[in-house]
Protein backbone atom coordinates (compact mmCIF):
# COMPACT_ATOMS: atom_id res chain seq x y z
CA UNK A 1 0.00 0.00 0.00
CA UNK A 2 1.45 3.39 -1.23
CA UNK A 3 0.95 5.81 1.49
CA UNK A 4 0.87 9.90 0.59
CA UNK A 5 1.06 12.94 1.90
CA UNK A 6 2.51 12.31 5.11
CA UNK A 7 2.80 15.61 6.68
CA UNK A 8 1.40 18.23 9.02
CA UNK A 9 1.19 21.91 8.39
CA UNK A 10 2.00 24.39 10.92
CA UNK A 11 -0.82 27.31 10.36
CA UNK A 12 -2.24 26.61 7.24
CA UNK A 13 -5.98 24.70 7.45
CA UNK A 14 -7.60 22.88 4.64
CA UNK A 15 -10.38 21.28 3.30
CA UNK A 16 -10.51 18.13 1.37
CA UNK A 17 -13.21 17.50 -1.21
CA UNK A 18 -13.18 13.89 -3.01
CA UNK A 19 -14.87 15.34 -6.28
CA UNK A 20 -14.88 11.45 -8.01
CA UNK A 21 -13.71 8.27 -6.42
CA UNK A 22 -12.44 7.51 -2.85
CA UNK A 23 -9.30 7.89 -0.73
CA UNK A 24 -8.77 7.44 3.04
CA UNK A 25 -7.14 9.88 5.29
CA UNK A 26 -5.44 9.02 8.79
CA UNK A 27 -5.63 12.25 10.68
CA UNK A 28 -3.85 12.32 13.97
CA UNK A 29 -3.41 15.07 16.84
CA UNK A 30 -0.82 13.30 18.53
CA UNK A 31 -2.95 11.75 20.68
CA UNK A 32 -5.98 9.95 18.50
CA UNK A 33 -5.80 8.70 15.01
CA UNK A 34 -8.87 8.49 13.38
CA UNK A 35 -9.37 7.30 9.95
CA UNK A 36 -11.80 9.30 7.37
CA UNK A 37 -13.33 7.84 4.32
CA UNK A 38 -13.95 10.47 1.58
CA UNK A 39 -16.26 9.29 -1.10
CA UNK A 40 -19.20 11.65 -1.64
CA UNK A 41 -18.54 15.41 -3.65
CA UNK A 42 -21.25 16.80 -1.11
CA UNK A 43 -19.51 16.36 1.94
CA UNK A 44 -15.68 18.01 2.76
CA UNK A 45 -12.90 17.10 5.71
CA UNK A 46 -11.64 19.90 7.71
CA UNK A 47 -8.19 19.60 8.72
CA UNK A 48 -7.00 22.20 11.03
CA UNK A 49 -3.44 22.97 11.43
CA UNK A 50 -0.98 20.83 13.60
CA UNK A 51 -2.92 17.77 12.55
CA UNK A 52 -0.39 14.74 11.35
CA UNK A 53 -2.35 13.09 8.21
CA UNK A 54 -1.79 10.47 5.58
CA UNK A 55 -3.67 9.78 2.63
CA UNK A 56 -3.96 6.01 0.86
CA UNK A 57 -6.55 3.73 -0.54
CA UNK A 58 -7.05 5.88 -3.33
CA UNK A 59 -9.30 4.69 -6.09
CA UNK A 60 -8.50 4.36 -9.79
CA UNK A 61 -10.71 7.37 -10.39
CA UNK A 62 -10.27 9.43 -7.36
CA UNK A 63 -10.50 13.27 -8.06
CA UNK A 64 -9.70 15.52 -4.66
CA UNK A 65 -9.70 19.36 -4.67
CA UNK A 66 -8.18 20.74 -1.78
CA UNK A 67 -9.00 24.32 -0.66
CA UNK A 68 -6.14 26.06 1.60
CA UNK A 69 -6.71 29.34 3.72
CA UNK A 70 -2.75 30.62 2.38
CA UNK A 71 -0.39 30.19 -0.39
CA UNK A 72 2.18 27.20 -0.46
CA UNK A 73 4.75 27.46 1.92
CA UNK A 74 7.25 24.69 2.29
CA UNK A 75 8.83 26.10 5.49
CA UNK A 76 5.86 25.21 7.64
CA UNK A 77 5.54 21.65 6.59
CA UNK A 78 6.58 19.43 9.44
CA UNK A 79 7.76 16.18 7.21
CA UNK A 80 8.74 13.88 10.22
CA UNK A 81 6.08 12.47 12.26
CA UNK A 82 8.51 12.23 15.32
CA UNK A 83 9.64 16.10 14.69
CA UNK A 84 5.53 16.97 14.64
CA UNK A 85 5.28 15.19 18.26
CA UNK A 86 8.34 16.94 19.43
CA UNK A 87 6.62 20.39 17.54
CA UNK A 88 3.18 19.71 18.98
CA UNK A 89 4.36 18.89 22.63
CA UNK A 90 5.79 22.50 23.18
Amino acid sequence: MRVFSDKTHKKLEQIVIALAGSCEFVLDNGYIKENVILNRPDLGLYIGKNMWREMKNFSQDCRLIILANDYYDESEYIRNYDDFLQYISH
